[in-house]
């Protein structure tokens, strides 16, 4: 569902999550992926900088 970019309060609730930030603990390197992915689409940003280097640090990809 995440993948699918449904609501991240709509997936906590269907999955019986007590809060959101239960499902994003959980579910956290969906996130990761899609941010390198948008890296490798259209270059790092200033403001991707932070979620850039959790998503590196959760995958064995070297920086650039």
């Amino acid at each position: 569902m995440l993948r699918n970019k449904a609501k991240l309060e709509i997936v906590s609730r269907i999955l019986g999550h007590s809060s959101v930030a239960t499902t994003l603990d959980v579910y956290r390197h969906i996130y990761d992926e899609e941010v390198l992915e948008e890296v490798e689409l259209h270059g790092p940003t200033s403001k991707m900088q932070p979620a850039l280097e959790r998503a590196l640090r959760h995958k064995d990809i070297p920086k650039a």
